[in-house]
């Protein structure tokens, strides 16, 4: 019932918002021909409005009126197929919200003017969508089995349906987003239904009275157009004009990090080997000097890198495989496996705690790059890493048992988990079969003092048989030999008849 009156804006709801057109209008009704005339010149006058700077005089409740009986009647509801006319309502809705005096503290939505805006805004958002997804005709044919439920109802049950069906399609990681005009994907693409100034409007008018609007029912429309804006809006960051310009360069690399992997998509992969450059160049600063300004945690660092190359925020896209190759040669030409070896080492025993983060997020770089680029692509482009791998596994190994009685449980587990995430660093690499092959080989020195560590590296420049871990090793063996004659005698010999290393 409505019980108060305005001169401009009419009758005041008995809610803060209506539910829609049914407390307004109830019941399937057919127009006369003279009202459908006057309605479609109402919704063309809408229309018109994003074009024109004042959109109050002329637009009045006999206007709105005429327009909102359109949507009663299933052979009328087509008029409301015009992006545009959203686009209206939006202004009156913003001009209505600019007279707040005239309100006081009340919506304006919770009067009759604000509420038949509201309604035409969402019936036809309703018939564009369908029109989008080529279900007018099937929403047509649910109104002609249910004769008792308006037309603008009808529809809405349609919609309700599709907006289901695509909300599953963007779950499996499709992209339900070019429907509005706003996808940069491989779907169709089509004109904007609403512009996002228009939607982020409507959003702010509607703001106050959220939570009444997750109460009332055919509003899906409404929800998944607000959805899919914040989705693509999120992330905006608007800098006012008097803040200085060189606001965003004064931030701090870490918040300026999370901005940066925040803004990443399938349009902005071609700037992603250059970020992924100077993140790394930034790691490496905050690494190797911590105590200068641009002091960066590496779990935040590795979590950064991971989220630039596989994106979690936004539907799932194939890298160019342009772009994974200069991938590729960046994490090679900064050395980034270097400062993961030395952020490992620098590590503290003592904070398990902080270790596991560590090595936690910089696993899941590492598994975030084999996610996106094949094993093959990065073991041939990695193999020669090799050596430098089997350093530092031997660093860690050494460090785990070179320390005597002073070993403690904790310390034990410390370098045993550095490294098992350092191996498991190699197999997201597919370097796991490279490096077994290299550590086969073992040293042909019986004197050699790294003896329980594999890997030979030289061989005898005569014989090119046996193999040795430096120059003091084979000297020694040259000299002296250990089980077996020495290598003097036996150079250019049958080495399998000796035992040693099965030639």
């Amino acid at each position: 019932m409505f019980t108060q009156w305005h001169n401009q804006w009419g009758y005041a709801m008995p809610e803060a918002i209506p539910a829609g057109l049914g407390t307004l209008l109830r019941g399937r009704v057919t127009p006369t021909t003279e009202l459908e005339l006057a309605g479609m010149r109402a919704l063309e006058r809408i229309s018109q409005l994003p074009t024109e700077p004042d959109p109050l005089p002329d637009i009045d409740l006999s206007t709105l009126r005429c327009a909102t009986a359109l949507a009663l009647d299933m052979t009328t509801i087509r008029h409301f197929a015009n992006p545009s006319i959203m686009s209206g309502c939006v202004k009156l809705l913003k001009a209505a919200v600019g007279q707040h005096g005239e309100f006081g503290s009340e919506s304006p939505l919770s009067y009759e003017y604000g509420a038949l805006c509201f309604s035409i805004f969402t019936v036809c958002l309703d018939i564009c969508l369908l029109e989008r997804l080529n279900q007018v005709d099937e929403a047509m044919a649910v109104g002609e089995r249910i004769p008792e439920v308006p037309a603008f109802g009808a529809l809405s049950i349609k919609t309700a349906y599709e907006v289901h069906k695509q909300l599953t399609i963007l779950e499996n990681g499709g992209d339900c987003d070019w429907i509005f005009g706003w996808s940069s994907g491989t779907q169709p693409k089509c004109t904007p239904l609403l512009a996002p100034s228009d939607a982020s409007d409507l959003m702010s008018i509607l703001w106050n009275d959220r939570w009444y609007l997750l109460t009332i029912s055919g509003l899906s429309n409404l929800l998944f157009l607000l959805t899919r804006h914040v989705f693509h809006e999120r992330y905006v960051s608007q800098v006012s004009g008097d803040l200085d310009p060189k606001y965003l360069a004064g931030l701090p690399p870490l918040k300026m990090l999370q901005l940066v992997t925040l803004a990443t998509d399938s349009d902005s992969q071609d700037l992603l080997p250059e970020v992924i450059e100077h993140t790394i160049k930034t790691g490496w600063m905050s690494l190797l000097n911590p105590e200068n300004d641009t002091k960066i945690i590496p779990g935040m660092l590795f979590n950064a890198l991971a989220m630039l190359i596989n994106p979690e925020h936004t539907p799932p896209y194939q890298l160019l495989p342009s772009i994974r190759a200069q991938i590729i040669d960046k994490v090679m030409s900064t050395d980034l496996l270097d400062m993961t070896a030395r952020t490992i080492i620098q590590l503290d025993p003592a904070q398990s705690n902080f270790r596991s983060k560590i090595l936690n997020s910089i696993l899941f770089f590492y598994e975030s790059l084999e996610d996106v680029m094949s094993k093959f692509e990065l073991s041939q482009k990695l193999w020669d890493y090799v050596p430098v791998w089997r350093k530092y596994e031997r660093h860690l190994f050494i460090k785990r048992y070179g320390m005597g009685s002073s070993m403690t449980p904790g310390h034990d587990d410390h370098f045993k988990a550095c490294a098992q995430h350092w191996l498991a660093i190699a197999r997201h690499l597919g370097l796991e079969n490279a490096i077994n092959n290299y550590v086969d080989d073992e040293c042909f020195n019986d004197r050699c003092p790294c003896a329980y560590i594999r890997g030979a590296r030289f061989s005898c420049a005569k014989c090119s048989k046996a193999k040795y871990c430096g120059a003091r090793c084979q000297v020694m063996d040259w000299k002296f030999g250990g089980c077996t004659l020495p290598h003097r005698r036996l150079c250019r010999c049958d080495l399998g008849s000796v035992g040693k290393l099965g030639f």
